[in-house]
């Protein structure tokens, strides 16, 4: 497969003439009496004459050369002329001898070569040069934040991400005479640029940069696929690429994806769910993608590219039905054609239509980030003087394997933790500090997290629209109050003396012998003085041993249980 953008290929004229003929542009001393003229025309039914239900083409520019070198070349033109309304030209003027024709127009390509001679008696000579309808098709891979597969307002293109564009037949054609598995990998990487990597005329890899969409252009008729990579094309990993190419195309030839599965996760890995390695897209893509190839059968596809457009939207049939259902079944892939008429459309889904442009919507996995920070006036909140803090924040599942843990920088204390499942229950462990946290989780813990000191719980739908989960953290260090308890007296009360010796207020909340919690609050230590204090009357003693139950906290901070008895 061959792309060329907005060129006819060199038309030769087969004028007959009586004149002489020569492969250069005929002598000054002839006379320029000569007239070559024609119709540039979009060849529908590709048979190489101008016929009724050929479309002539306006404004398409014809150059004439002198040798069939130069019009190869574009190079030399001895005359430059333009066709009118009705796709006519006409270069007069001419001396005698042999001319090439060479035609250019917006989105065609041309048909064969012809050759001309004028000279003698033949004044005028006529040529039709036919063209073919060619399409540029694009792809678009964007953050598709809220998975509903339509790029909204708002969501912008992906770089770095790779795509592959497969000439169905070529490819096809390539397994069976055995030039797709007899490619040199190496070598082709090592002459790819910019994450674009061809492996004969039958399979592209193309890369997405500058915040643009990837554009196929000038593509002939044809069936294809376009599909995410299940790696994104690093040239900078020579090896890496090398092995991974290498196993894609013993996945599409064998159908089997053990070659892929077989590597280190990290080097399949996009840093999105489409193509997450070891999960059920490649086996997808293996037993989709190889059967789809040899399902389609040549003459399905010609006579889908030849049908009229009123059949293109009806029903699809035959093995191209059956190639773009096998390719329905893979995350992230399209099926699309363009016919003779050089029209494109997908047929992903079994659904047909009329496009040329192709969107992928990446979705990035759950993340949770936030910062991590020293709480010195324990609000819960970053205030602008306090400093950051390192600690280890892990990621578990209930069963207590590790989705994954991070370290968050002393400087900025701010992290992120990536790369983590929807429709998962997902547990947030602290570690490396003795400090309290200020949020913890009060559900039901898992056995296997019984000695983690768990933060949070979370769980996002695959189905739904949140990606990420913001999780700020702060910690302090705190002091619990001193309590104390007076003699009772005979009426069955003591008196219990609270003692706060930190700069922040202390909440608690107290009880008697598992009765009615009563809250208060012990004051902040003066700036004058060494302690707050706060004296409270416990009532209710019972004769023997009574419990005095205190929970306390500082600010947004709970700060644990106190336990007092007192015998009366």
């Amino acid at each position: 497969m061959t792309f060329t953008r907005s060129i006819l290929a060199t038309a030769a004229l087969s004028i007959s003439a009586a004149g002489a003929v020569g492969a250069a542009a005929p002598a000054t001393a002839s006379a320029s009496v000569y007239t070559i003229t024609g119709t540039v025309f979009h060849d529908a039914d590709r048979d190489g004459v101008f016929a009724l239900g050929d479309l002539p083409l306006a404004t398409a520019t014809v150059e004439l050369y002198g040798s069939a070198e130069d019009a190869a070349a574009r190079t030399g033109a001895l005359r430059t002329v333009t066709t009118n309304a009705l796709g006519v030209y006409a270069a007069a003027a001419l001396p005698a001898g042999t001319y090439y024709a060479a035609a250019s127009a917006d989105g065609y390509r041309s048909g064969a070569v012809a050759e001309t001679t004028v000279g003698g008696l033949a004044l005028v000579g006529v040529a039709d040069v036919a063209a073919t309808t060619q399409t540029d098709l694009t792809a678009t891979v964007f953050d598709d934040s809220n998975g509903n597969g339509v790029k909204d307002a708002g969501e912008g293109n992906f770089d770095g991400k790779t795509l592959i564009f497969i000439d169905v037949l070529a490819t096809k054609k390539a397994i069976e005479d055995g030039s797709l598995a007899s490619i040199d990998v190496g070598s082709a990487i090592s002459a790819a640029l910019g994450g674009s990597l061809d492996l004969g005329d039958a399979i592209r890899f193309r890369t997405t940069a500058n915040g643009r969409p990837l554009s196929f252009t000038d593509v002939p008729e044809g069936a294809y696929i376009v599909m995410r990579s299940p790696f994104d094309l690093t040239i900078g990993d020579l090896l890496a690429n090398t092995s991974r190419v290498a196993a894609l195309i013993d996945l599409i030839g064998s159908g089997s994806a053990d070659a892929l599965l077989g590597m280190d996760p990290s080097m399949l890995s996009t840093g999105d769910i489409s193509t997450t390695p070891r999960n059920e897209y490649l086996n997808k893509l293996a037993s989709g993608l190889s059967r789809a190839v040899a399902v389609v059968d040549e003459a399905d596809t010609e006579k889908l590219l030849g049908a009229d457009a009123s059949h293109q939207l009806g029903s699809l049939t035959g093995t191209v039905a059956q190639a773009a259902g096998l390719i329905s079944a893979i995350p992230a892939a399209h099926f699309a054609v363009v016919d003779h008429w050089g029209t494109g459309y997908r047929l992903t889904d079994l659904k047909v239509k009329k496009t040329t442009d192709l969107l992928f919507g990446v979705r990035q996995p759950v993340s949770i980030a936030g910062t991590v920070f020293n709480d010195s006036n324990a609000n819960g909140r970053k205030d602008g003087l306090e400093t950051s803090e390192s600690v280890t924040l892990t990621a578990y599942r209930a069963d207590g394997s590790v989705l994954g843990s991070t370290r968050t920088p002393s400087l900025l204390g701010s992290y992120t933790l990536g790369n983590l499942p929807y429709d998962t229950d997902i547990y947030l462990g602290l570690s490396g500090t003795a400090k309290t946290p200020s949020v913890r989780y009060t559900g039901e813990v898992p056995a296997a997290l019984a000695d983690v000191t768990l933060i949070g719980s979370y769980r996002l739908a695959g189905d739904g629209t949140a990606n990420s989960v913001s999780q700020d953290l702060g910690l302090a260090t705190l002091t619990a109050p001193t309590a104390t308890v007076g003699a009772d007296s005979a009426a069955g009360t003591a008196t219990l003396t609270l003692t706060n010796r930190t700069s922040a207020a202390v909440g608690i909340a107290y009880s008697v012998n598992g009765g009615a919690s009563t809250a208060s609050t012990v004051p902040a230590k003066p700036l004058l003085g060494s302690a707050g204090t706060r004296t409270i009357t416990l009532t209710g003693l019972v004769p023997g041993e009574n419990t005095v139950a205190i929970d306390w906290s500082a600010g947004v901070y709970e700060g644990g249980a106190l336990t007092l008895s007192v015998v009366r």
